[in-house]
């Protein structure tokens, strides 16, 4: 009988939390109907921006949120006011979901209609910028440093970008002179023994072979296992090159977020 009492005091509690106020969920199955109903496109677009406006109030960026982004043709609004801030809204929804290419298009429609020189708005074509057009992102940092200079900070992204290994290739090419020296001057020290060991090997193999007058054994070892293992050795220098040079930037990109956080407390980026 306790427990009975117990589950029925739940199940009223429940339901009238649930029913006291529309849920999220609601609100957005209720605009989804609308659209469903919708006579035209421009009253169609109309209930998408709604919906749009219902995740944003939420502080819901999420990839739901980017997908109605991508279900908006901006052409059909009626009122520039509505257009102007679904173009800033998608392009900063499209930077926060990963996808800078997307964001620049919305990003540079919003400039051509509604040409905005905000701080804000030249933060966030650098931000969506930053991994693509170094000349872009170079022109917009020397013209904000002259409202901050800590914006000079924001040309570690560039930074980035650019950065390679101090003549990398050489290291493939000392493994092609010895096996494995590149990978061990990489500071891959036991994938550089281990493939010189193998190579080793495999010219000892090739050496005794042609000791004993196995000609042929030899060649066809040699063009096969041997070429194979010589091969192997000069990719596996350049794989671990690049992935030194990948580690590298990822932690110079880090150090960069840092940078872009702390200039984004002063200057934020808001949703319309």
């Amino acid at each position: 009988m306790h427990q009975i009492i117990t589950i029925l005091i739940f199940l009223i509690a429940y339901t009238e939390g649930s029913y006291s106020q529309p849920s999220f969920d609601n609100e957005l199955l209720s605009l989804e109907k609308e659209i469903f109903r919708s006579k035209n496109d421009s009253d169609r677009v109309g209930f998408h921006l709604k919906k749009l406006d219902l995740y944003i109030e939420h502080n819901d960026f999420s990839e739901l949120a980017f997908q109605e982004v991508r279900r908006i043709d901006y052409r059909l609004f009626r009122d520039s006011i509505d257009q102007k801030r679904f173009l800033w809204n998608a392009s900063l929804i499209s930077q926060l979901n990963g996808a800078p290419s997307t964001g620049r298009n919305y990003h540079a429609v919003y400039q051509q209609y509604h040409s905005d020189s905000s701080i804000a708005a030249i933060l966030l074509g650098i931000m969506l910028n930053s991994q693509s057009d170094t000349a872009y992102t170079n022109k917009w940092i020397n013209h904000l440093v002259q409202v901050d200079a800590r914006f000079e900070a924001l040309s570690c992204m560039n930074e980035v970008i650019e950065f390679e290994i101090p003549n990398k290739n050489l290291y493939v090419v000392a493994s092609a002179i010895l096996p494995g020296l590149g990978s061990a001057l990489n500071g891959n020290v036991f994938q550089g023994v281990n493939s010189l060991a193998i190579n080793g090997a495999t010219g000892y193999g090739l050496y005794l072979l042609a000791k004993n007058n196995l000609y042929l054994n030899a060649l066809l070892w040699g063009a096969g296992l041997g070429l194979k293992f010589y091969a192997g050795n000069i990719k596996l220098t350049d794989r671990l090159v690049e992935l030194k040079q990948a580690t590298i930037k990822d932690s110079m990109a880090d150090s960069c977020n840092d940078i872009y956080k702390d200039i984004l407390a002063d200057y934020p980026i808001q949703p319309k």
